[in-house]
């Protein structure tokens, strides 16, 4: 890696020295530089430039997760959205900007919508970002719904699909420990590490809503054995968890410690009064649902919970892309010149977040969008844990009764 550090170093130099009496292009221009074009460009510039990608992009592949690299496909699309609905034409002349739900009023693209994929094109330096441009996301708006007449849960539990081949079957199979394996590069594996489990009282219960099989709190309890822990989900994927959990925890004492409680939360209310509820996103239980569906399920949590209840939420939880906002003080900022959400070295979330829409009309949220949701269900924010990792944690309580 000192190599590839050494080559970006030489080249940088030389690229400075070759810009010795021309003005250095500006990542926030629109105009031309003048080495913009091959014939205009200095040989020996011309070879930094393309050292100092393949040096940086080698250097990055090496030291990245591989979940950064996988999935990372989402560009091109949004690219093409932004070419159909001519932005770079709307921006021309407004070097102050344009807000978002104005280019939506004149593209005809919803306005969620259209900030989201502009987000990530910011990212990548596409654009810049104004971070007063919030909408809500509409419900069942999904490219799946349009096609199959429901949402993907809904499809997968219908007869027809219950009722499938031994190749579905092994698929399904397959789709679920790939989903383990997401959760591990989603940072689920961080859980015992970001939250103070440690200073919690013996028998402090944990209801684990959406819980899959437990695949997140179950190693949690390994690591902390005086907590107790209830994983709530369909009944079929319960009985999954009870399996899952045989071969995870050898120690009776130890597995006797954990309860699995079938719930579905669009119809049922999770168990009361437990000290702390977890949602993860490794186990698709917010991020794949829009708004109101979100808020069905916080709705449902908040009415099992306690005054002395938590709920944490285990999600990305994405950033702004430029300077200034009221959170910048909880979140890691990069140092400048850098984008302060680190740009490329911080692109998953933003392309999840295309993939949620793409897929199943879902989304990855600000903190503001998830504290503005828990608001309206009558949670308050109290803190987020894990500042500098890729998946924190957000704390809430329910909000005190007003006067």
């Amino acid at each position: 890696m000192s190599d590839s550090s050494k080559l970006i170093s030489n080249a940088v130099t030389e690229i400075v020295d070759g810009y010795t009496g021309h003005v250095m292009p500006s990542l926030y221009s629109v105009q031309p530089s003048p080495f913009d074009v091959p014939e205009n460009t200095p040989l020996q510039v011309s070879k930094a430039i393309r050292t100092i990608e393949a040096a940086a992009a080698q250097l990055s592949i090496t030291v990245a997760s591989p979940g950064h690299v996988v999935l990372n496909f989402q560009e091109p699309a949004c690219m093409l959205v932004a070419a159909d609905a001519k932005i770079a034409d709307h921006l021309l002349d407004k070097p102050a900007g344009v807000h978002v739900d104005e280019l939506a009023l004149k593209t005809g693209v919803d306005s969620d919508k259209l900030s989201r994929v502009l987000r990530l094109l910011a990212t990548k330096h596409c654009f810049t970002e104004d971070p007063q441009t919030t909408s809500s996301v509409t419900p069942d708006g999904s490219a799946f719904v349009r096609a199959h007449g429901c949402n993907l849960f809904d499809y997968l539990a219908s007869p027809e699909q219950q009722e499938r081949s031994e190749v579905l079957l092994i698929r399904d199979a397959r789709f679920q420990v790939a989903m383990v394996a997401w959760g591990q590069v989603n940072g689920r594996a961080m859980l015992p590490k970001v939250y103070p489990w440690a200073s919690l009282p013996a028998d402090t219960i944990i209801c684990d809503v959406g819980g899959g099989n437990g695949h997140a709190t179950v190693p949690l309890l390994k690591a902390f054995p005086q907590l107790k822990i209830m994983v709530q989900d369909l009944p079929g994927v319960v009985e999954q968890g009870k399996e899952f959990l045989n071969t995870e925890i050898t120690d009776v004492a130890l597995r006797e410690r954990v309860q699995y409680v079938p719930l579905d939360f669009f119809n049922g209310t999770p168990v009361q009064d437990c000290d702390f509820y977890y949602v993860s996103k490794s186990k698709l239980a917010k991020h794949d649902w829009p708004n109101p569906a979100c808020q069905q399920i916080l709705d449902s949590i908040c009415r099992a919970m306690s005054p002395s209840s938590r709920l944490l939420i285990h999600e990305l939880v994405l950033q702004h892309v430029v300077r200034g906002s009221v959170y910048d003080g909880i979140f890691d900022r990069a140092p400048e010149p850098l984008l302060p959400n680190y740009g490329l070295g911080n692109v998953r979330p933003y392309t999840q977040d295309i993939t949620m829409l793409f897929m199943l009309n879902g989304k990855e949220r600000t903190l503001q969008e998830f504290i503005d949701m828990a608001a309206r269900c009558g949670l308050k924010f109290l803190r987020l844990w894990g500042e500098g990792v890729a998946t924190p944690l957000l704390e809430f309580e329910k909000a005190p009764p007003e006067v």
